[in-house]
């Protein structure tokens, strides 16, 4: 097929926010739109490839097979191999035990949904997996893997109906998107069922819908409204949006008005401009390097400013120099490389990857690397509510009636809440009986929306229809979320207090309690690499004052602060009675969450 250097251009474009968002700098809140770019371009790279191949009678599965394991598995087989070996000197146990199931879904083109089944992207764990950012890989060789018998059975069995199929199978995977983002994210951000309408929109560009413009006018305007909503994304989307959803077709509609348009554009040669045009040639080695640099770089502490952050992408783009020059291009060249070579290769890569893998994972994480109270911080990350995993959805919703009834005996008292309230309500469990109604992201308020959460709304309506009830037994619920981040929604305030108030008129006993002071890092990694035990109350403070006063002006509620439990003075522990007060950076461990539903229940009931 043709060459086209704007396209490589498109392809910096969506490398470097990617890289910027992950190395830390501000205003890139949207950089990992970049996938979603990348994801466009592929789709019309290899849509295009085997159209071309297939009308011309020139397409073969085995050549098409070659060349993708040619671009993607020796630059990648290097950097499994130096994430390997970082990982042995920096990842903490509870962390390299994940690793042997990323590396052989890497090399088996599963990784997305190892890390699906790992939890989600944004997760408290999610910086410190090194292979992370391969879930784009995955889904891409799955659509290398059935877009080719798709493509060449529609071509044979019935061509003229080859831009239906296309573009059903695309606003299939868009609605199956749409929906499934509402309710369950994670599924719908890592798999390729939901993921296949942005590569399919690639797709139907190759195949000619829509056909380009004849205008050069049009093509210009365009291209630079295409490059423009990429942009606007990457400044204006974040993660507390549903994601991919209907946001994802920003960054896709602008990644194709450019594919579609800017060849022979004004904006399409200042993407083809030589600085720009060799980003996007090294784009793939640079999407591979710069993830692991950089939780390799945090995990040593070393990633703490905007020098160090520059140093980092730099470093980054270095090394994927040198994997495009020495790795990538070598293994591309057919006469260097033949392709017994290649596949023996990949073989022999594959079965050695996994070998190695099976080796780290019979190592249980390789505690002996690391003293024992390292090993005993670091393992605090699991330090949370036995059912944690039964009693909390991350995805979905439950009837509250079915929410999980703890301890012995009828519970009278309820604690409705996001995952704040989990690991307190198994605690309060071991003194009287609890039900625990808590859905992950998803505050306890009425009529307050979240774009990521679009069924907590409802579930909320739900909890307190339940609660007000008679018949559900409840006399106290115990309200607890993340305030930090509520605090600045708007119209949370007003609707958090609307939701106390409605408790309170329907005769519930109504405890608000307030967030445990946080240092704003992963406490377990941070105790384990060295850090201080002790952080000032002060630092906390921003975020205390002003919630305690909100908190002390609600109407209907006792307010409850923690605070104190790990704040006597003016500093806060970190460690209380040898564990550490929280599990990652902000969710109170079962252990200081014992603490606090024993001053609780002492407090606030006669009786337990």
């Amino acid at each position: 097929m043709k060459y086209r250097s704007d396209i490589d251009g498109l392809r910096a474009i969506a490398v470097l926010p990617v890289v910027l968002f992950h190395a830390g700098f501000s205003g890139i809140k949207g950089g990992f739109i970049g996938v979603d770019v990348f994801f466009v371009i592929s789709g019309y790279l290899i849509t295009t490839i085997i159209y071309e191949e297939a009308r011309d009678g020139r397409f073969s599965f085995l050549d098409f097979y070659e060349r993708r394991l040619r671009r993607i598995i020796p630059a990648l087989f290097a950097l499994i191999a130096f994430v390997i070996l970082g990982s042995l000197f920096f990842l903490l146990p509870s962390e390299l035990r994940l690793l042997p199931a990323q590396v052989i879904g890497a090399i088996f083109f599963v990784v997305n949904i190892v890390l699906w089944l790992q939890s989600g992207y944004f997760s408290p764990l999610a910086e410190e997996k090194p292979l992370l950012h391969t879930w784009s890989l995955g889904v891409e060789e799955q659509f290398y893997i059935f877009a080719p018998i798709i493509l060449i059975l529609v071509l044979r069995l019935a061509p003229q109906f080859l831009k239906f199929v296309l573009f059903f199978l695309t606003a299939v995977s868009f609605a199956f998107c749409a929906i499934l983002t509402q309710s369950y994210p994670e599924s719908s951000f890592y798999l390729l069922p939901t993921r296949a309408w942005e590569l399919s929109a690639g797709s139907l560009i190759a195949v000619g819908i829509p056909s380009r413009p004849g205008s050069r006018l049009a093509c210009e305007i365009l291209t630079t409204l295409g490059i423009g909503l990429i942009l606007a994304g990457v400044v204006l989307i974040d993660s507390d949006m549903a994601f991919p959803g209907t946001v994802a077709a920003v960054p896709v509609l602008g990644a194709v008005m450019v594919i579609l348009c800017g060849e022979g554009t004004r904006a399409g040669a200042i993407l083809g401009w030589r600085p720009i045009r060799w980003i996007g040639l090294i784009s793939y080695s640079l999407y591979l390097w710069h993830w692991p640099l950089i939780v390799f770089a945090r995990d040593g502490g070393w990633l703490n400013g905007l020098a160090s952050q520059s140093a980092v992408v730099v470093i980054s783009i270095l090394m994927a120099w040198l994997s495009w020059r020495f790795i990538e291009l070598p293994f591309r060249d057919k006469i260097r490389v033949p392709r017994r070579s290649i596949m023996a290769g990949s073989a022999i890569g594959m079965a050695a990857v996994t070998v190695l893998a099976i080796g780290i994972h019979k190592t249980d994480g390789w505690p002996e690397r690391f003293s024992d109270d390292i090993a005993r911080f670091g393992a605090a990350i699991d330090d949370v509510s036995p059912e944690r995993e039964r009693c909390h959805p991350k995805s979905g919703i439950a009837p509250p009636s079915e929410a999980c009834t703890l301890g012995d005996g009828i519970p009278f008292t309820a604690v409705w809440g996001d995952s704040h309230g989990v690991e307190l309500s198994y605690a309060l469990s071991e003194l009287i009986p609890v039900r625990q109604i808590t859905y992950s992201g998803c505050p306890p308020v009425i009529g307050f929306k979240r774009e990521k959460r679009p069924l907590c709304d409802e579930h909320n309506e739900e909890v307190i229809k339940f609660l007000i009830d008679p018949a559900s037994n409840i006399r106290t619920v115990i309200l607890t979320l993340r305030f930090d981040t509520a605090l600045k929604k708007p119209g949370f305030q007003s609707r958090f207090a609307e939701t106390v108030e409605r408790l309170a008129e329907n005769g519930l006993y109504v405890i608000v309690v307030a967030q445990l002071p946080t240092p704003g890092v992963s406490v377990p990694a941070y105790l384990a690499r060295g850090g201080e035990q002790v952080f000032p109350f002060s630092a906390f403070e921003p975020i205390h004052s002003p919630m305690m006063t909100y908190l002390k002006k609600l109407d209907g509620a006792v307010i409850f602060d923690p605070a104190p439990i790990i704040c006597p003075g003016a500093d806060c522990h970190l460690v209380l009675d040898g564990a550490p007060t929280l599990f990652d950076a902000n969710h109170p461990s079962m252990s200081v969450s014992r603490t606090i539903a024993a001053t609780l229940v002492d407090r606030f009931f006669s009786a337990p």
